[in-house]
């Protein structure tokens, strides 16, 4: 009886068993693989959960830690989960009492808030701004480079605002001003935190960018910005771009270009220390050999060339330490040009094609490394940049000197 049990287990056990569903090949491919899953959500799936998030603290985490993933999908989700009321959620969620769900709530929005629809959204919530203004008040701990967990949501509640800054109608861009946000914006340029005050400088930059355009911001040729700009607005600009940290200043000059027309030129050069600021660049003094900020500060005089100045600025000519800053960054003597030409590295065997390709290249973006114009060589690829900082400057100072007999007079000084 024993042998006869022993052969009957062992034929269940031989025996040929059919597979469950979710075990097949074709389940799997279709539910786990990241490549066939479907990448969007619905509305009537994801509703629920959103609105009985206030069921525990767990699911709270659960639920905007899911919002931070579906967001990194693609626009539709956004736009799918900003349907649902994740927008007024989140907004509730960023004065949780849990630490991890106020910070994957702000990270949250600042995912969300790349659209236009949702950035309306946020407008219509009573107090919402003030909810970041709570938020991007947090103390450094200096000389750390681990930061407390309040500055950690303040990173992300500016990207927040700037992601507000960035809207591509020019209804929501007023809105954004009425809103008091430029100001917040320009006071988060002088944060301790690095990582804060450029984030804050790239937003400034993406405000003051016409709506909708798609110019790059080292584009020669950018598209003005039509929205009413005030001389508050124009002053608490420039103090945004003297800082110390000349990323920042490089941003704010950039967005500056946007905003050059005969009156905001007038203001800036009659009534803020805009002058200094660009002298202070091209000069190097606290930002030697920092050639994105150089070639920033050109492109805005180049921007301002074209205009008359205000005459008492010419006629006292505080001009002159700008003039001067820019005429040192030509070469002074015929060593130096010598210099100049005799390239190491891999520059070395550029014929004159290449090199103007990769100019151009350094042109169109300065913020290129040496690797991405297959330089190898440090010293090569600074004289490649002074080639083109040399060919701007002398740009520049033509115009100037054709607009302006005071500049030519400037220039014999």
């Amino acid at each position: 009886p024993v042998l006869a049990m022993s052969k009957a287990a062992l034929r269940s056990l031989t025996r040929s068993r059919k597979m469950p569903q979710y075990a097949t090949t074709k389940f799997c491919t279709e539910h786990y693989s990241p490549d066939t899953r479907p990448s969007s959500v619905g509305t009537f799936e994801f509703a629920p959960l959103v609105h009985s998030a206030g069921v525990s603290t767990l699911l709270q985490r659960d639920l905007t830690a899911a919002i931070i993933v579906l967001s990194d999908k693609g626009d539709e989700n956004k736009e799918v989960l900003g349907s649902t009321g994740a927008i007024q959620e989140m907004l509730l969620l960023t004065e949780s009492l849990d630490l991890v769900v106020r910070l994957n709530a702000v990270h949250s929005l600042a995912k969300l808030l790349t659209l236009d629809t949702n950035r309306r959204a946020l407008y219509e919530v009573d107090g919402a701004i003030e909810r970041f203004s709570r938020l991007v008040s947090a103390r450094v701990t200096h000389q750390s480079h681990v930061q407390p967990a309040t500055v950690v949501a303040m990173r992300a509640a500016t990207e927040c605002i700037a992601q507000l800054a960035r809207a591509e109608t020019r209804e929501l861009k007023n809105m954004f001003i009425e809103k008091g946000l430029v100001k917040h914006l320009c006071t988060l340029t002088m944060s301790e935190d690095e990582q804060t005050r450029r984030t804050a400088a790239t937003g400034l930059l993406w405000l003051c960018q016409a709506p909708a355009s798609k110019k790059d911001k080292w584009s020669r040729r950018f598209d003005l910005s039509d929205l009413e700009w005030t001389a508050d607005h124009i002053f608490s600009f420039v103090e945004a771009a003297d800082n110390s940290d000349p990323d920042v200043t490089t941003q704010v000059l950039l967005g500056l270009r946007c905003l050059c027309t005969p009156s905001t030129i007038y203001i800036m050069l009659n009534r803020t220390k805009i002058l200094h600021i660009l002298a202070t660049a091209l000069r190097g003094e606290l930002f030697r050999d920092h050639f994105t900020l150089i070639m920033a500060a050109v492109l805005f005089i180049w921007s301002i060339a074209d205009f008359q100045w205000p005459p008492h600025v010419l006629d006292n000519q505080a001009f002159l330490p700008m003039l001067e800053a820019l005429t040192r960054l030509l070469p002074r003597t015929p060593e130096e040009v010598i210099c100049m030409q005799s390239a190491k590295g891999v520059m070395s065997t550029w014929n004159e094609k290449t090199l103007e390709r990769n100019a151009q290249m350094l042109i169109a973006n300065p913020d290129l490394t040496m690797s991405e114009v297959g330089e190898s060589y440090p010293q090569s690829f600074r004289q490649l940049q002074c080639y083109v900082l040399i060919c701007d400057v002398v740009v520049v100072l033509e115009h100037l000197m054709l607009q302006m007999t005071e500049m030519r007079e400037g220039l014999f000084h």
